[in-house]
């Protein structure tokens, strides 16, 4: 997930990401409830990183 992290500006969330097992699948479907739960603090630059991924 570095790669992805890096290139969808996720940078800040890869250490949380890979502590929890969290590829771009599970991502892609993870609720904003998940995400603030395993630290996220930026939920819309999830949400945009994960729309461009599925578009």
């Amino acid at each position: 997930m570095r790669l992805g992290c890096t290139v969808w500006g996720l940078g800040p969330y890869e250490k949380a990401f890979r502590e929890n097992d969290i590829d771009a699948d599970v991502l892609a479907h993870l609720t904003t409830d998940d995400l603030i739960g395993i630290g996220v603090t930026s939920v819309a630059r999830c949400r945009k990183a994960t729309t461009r991924r599925v578009t």
